[in-house]
Order: C-alpha cells, then sequence, then structure tokens
C-alpha cells in the first residue's frame, strides 16, 4: 500500500494502483465513486517556489481550473462513476470567490451526482454561498449512508462532533462513509516529515476523539480525506482509512472506488 509521503509521483511509474479491502456483510448496493481532493483553484499568473530543492508537492496553481476541468472529462467519459466526492481545499485562497464559482461551474458539468466537503483553506463564508447546506451534511446512496463533516477551523468543533453522533445513532445498519477534509490517521515518520519539511500538522487536532466516537458505530466502514496532497491507506480498529492525492499536484490523480457488501476497492488513477 501506499504510505504517506510515498508520493503521488510514483503514478508516473506504476500508473494505476489497487487495492482491495475486507468488509463485514451488509444489505448494500455496489456503489462507484470518484474521490477527489484538493483542487486548490487559484486565477494566478506564477505557481508558487519549491519549499526546498527537489520538493515533489508543488501546487500547479496556474493550471489549476484547467487541471479541474480535464479531470471533469476524464470522469465522465472514462470513469463513469455513480457520484464524486470532493474532500476540500476547492480553492488556494478562501476568500477567492471568483474561484470557487468556477470550480462549481465545472463540477456541474460532471454527469452525475457530485458532494463537496469543505477544507481548512475555504472559508466558510464564501463557501455557503457557492455550496450552501454543505457543511455538516448527510445524504443516501444505494443503501450507504455518506457524512460529511466541516473541519475547516483544523478540528471538528463541539456542534460537530454533537450532530456526528446523533446522526450516526440515528442511522444504526446502514453502512457508512464519512467524508472529511482533515484525516484522522497518520504514522510517526509522515508526521515528522510534515512538520519537518512543511511546517504542517497532517491530522486533525482532535483526531483521537473523533475516531472513539466512530468506533461506537460499527456500521462505518471508511473514511474519506485528503489534505496531505499525497496517497495513503490504512486499516485502524476495523475502519478504512483513505487519503486521496491532491488534484493540483502532479500526476493529478484521483481515486476510484468500489463500496460493496464484503469489500472496498481502491484504485489510484492519474487524470490526463
Amino acid at each position: 500500500m501506499p504510505r504517506l509521503f510515498h508520493l503521488t509521483l510514483l503514478g508516473l511509474v506504476i500508473g494505476l494502483l489497487a487495492v482491495v479491502y475486507g468488509t463485514r456483510p451488509a444489505s448494500a448496493q455496489t456503489v462507484r465513486l470518484v474521490h477527489m481532493s484538493d483542487i486548490h483553484a487559484a486565477r494566478v499568473k506564477s505557481n508558487p517556489a519549491p519549499r526546498f530543492p527537489g520538493d515533489p508537492l508543488r501546487n500547479d496553481l496556474v493550471g489549476s481550473l484547467e487541471i479541474l476541468g480535464r479531470a471533469v472529462e476524464h470522469i465522465n467519459t472514462r470513469l463513469r462513476p455513480e457520484m464524486v466526492v470532493i474532500t476540500g481545499d476547492l480553492v488556494d485562497r478562501g476568500n477567492d470567490l471568483e474561484s470557487l464559482k468556477e470550480v462549481k461551474t465545472r463540477l456541474d458539468r460532471l454527469t452525475c451526482p457530485y458532494y463537496p466537503v469543505i477544507g481548512d483553506h475555504d472559508r466558510r463564508k464564501i463557501y455557503e454561498q457557492v455550496f450552501p447546506g454543505k457543511l455538516d451534511y448527510s445524504f443516501e446512496h444505494g443503501g450507504w449512508h455518506f457524512v460529511s463533516l466541516d473541519s475547516s477551523l483544523q478540528k471538528l468543533e463541539e456542534k460537530t462532533l454533537k450532530w456526528l453522533n446523533d446522526d450516526l445513532a440515528a442511522n444504526r445498519g446502514r453502512p457508512t462513509v464519512v467524508m472529511i477534509h482533515r484525516p484522522l490517521v497518520s504514522n510517526a515518520l509522515s508526521d515528522f516529515l510534515a512538520a519537518r519539511l512543511y511546517n504542517v500538522k497532517l491530522t486533525l487536532e482532535n483526531a483521537e476523539e473523533t475516531k472513539r466516537l466512530l468506533q461506537k458505530y460499527p456500521d462505518v466502514r471508511l473514511v474519506l480525506s485528503g489534505h496531505t496532497h499525497a496517497a495513503y491507506e490504512q486499516k485502524q480498529d476495523g475502519i478504512y482509512y483513505s487519503i486521496a492525492p491532491a488534484l493540483v499536484v502532479a500526476p493529478h490523480c484521483v481515486r476510484v472506488i468500489e463500496l460493496s457488501k464484503d469489500r472496498i476497492k481502491s484504485q489510484l488513477v492519474p487524470m490526463p
């Protein structure tokens, strides 16, 4: 399995990565979805300089909207999922309303439903103008329950934790997917590299509290997140945690995930 900071540039070499995880049986249909993250749309004339020589996680802000447009076209014509999940950082600068509108214009071209998640680059006030009602929310698809959480303050607020607990309690018996920008899992090496090389913290500030809450509900099968700009997957306490790489970073990958009653199949797919 790819590990955090086994960088998404490996996609250029290996093309596709696939993994199959076992899950508990459930009365749910097979659902095929695309997991996209960290678009970082921006209308700028130059890209940020590398943070250190050979920095592999370089954001192509200049091409961000074009990359998204091409990804949408590829998803429509080649991948053809039932739904698309976008786990945050839709724009690079949170007050950039025009870029966020451009993101929505391109996402609206998807031929399947899509579900945005707010990231820590996305400001609530601006985000809600473009995607009203899309902070803490849930929906059903194919017998699966999906929950989106607001981690834009780098943690889950008490009101969000209470809402999450109430929502999961009200939907017992339904296999559940949680969608959140900030990841809940990492490892010591990844944390060290992120702090040393990028001066960032990878995981949610109250990740352990959130994981304890999720573990109370055995219906929670999968947690989708972004933020790290690199691909990573891990099983922990019966829950599968899957982090999608950043669309804005070459090779501009998304995850194709197939949910079924007895397995979760995950595949990294580079965009054209």
